[in-house]
């Protein structure tokens, strides 16, 4: 038996929920308190604990701004971007912020073949930067004549 499940059974918890709240330790004070709270769910509190000090000040910031929740979806998001976490990036990623669902655009949905071949080792949030500078090299820097459909991206 593992130390943390000899601790868990002691106090009446899973060994895995030992070693989360082990690993909690490790989140910036603002964090802590929305645990503590009950605002900000365990297992998002994982996920936030592996970003330096400085991001998760940039992540409880734009918390406490209204402009992000912090639920397991988004801690997971943030988690994916950790080394690069910025406000702009961390909104762009989640589509701007709350309410703003339908600026994400339509999803996509590669094989695991082909997201292997190009994508192996690249963070999940920086591959739909990838997809965007290879289709403005694809279709001719993106203008509007050169995108079937498409919008010049200068011109918003």
């Amino acid at each position: 038996m593992k130390s943390r499940d000899a601790i868990g059974e002691e106090y009446g918890m899973t060994g895995r929920n030992i070693a989360r709240y082990m690993r909690v330790q490790q989140l910036e004070e603002p964090l802590k308190e929305r645990l503590d709270e009950g605002a900000l769910p365990l297992v998002a509190a994982v996920d936030l604990s592996y970003l330096s000090g400085k991001e998760q000040e940039v992540v409880s910031g734009l918390a406490e701004k209204g402009k992000i929740k912090l639920d397991a979806k988004t801690a997971k998001c943030v988690r994916g971007m950790a080394g690069n976490v910025t406000e702009k990036r961390v909104l762009e990623a989640l589509g701007g912020g709350r309410g703003k669902k339908g600026s994400a655009g339509k999803p996509i949905k590669l094989p695991a073949d082909v997201y292997e071949r190009y994508f192996a080792g690249v963070k999940p949030a920086d591959v739909a930067g990838i997809v965007e500078e290879a289709l403005a090299a694809w279709f001719g820097k993106g203008g509007v004549a050169d995108v079937p459909g498409g919008r010049d991206r200068e011109a918003g």
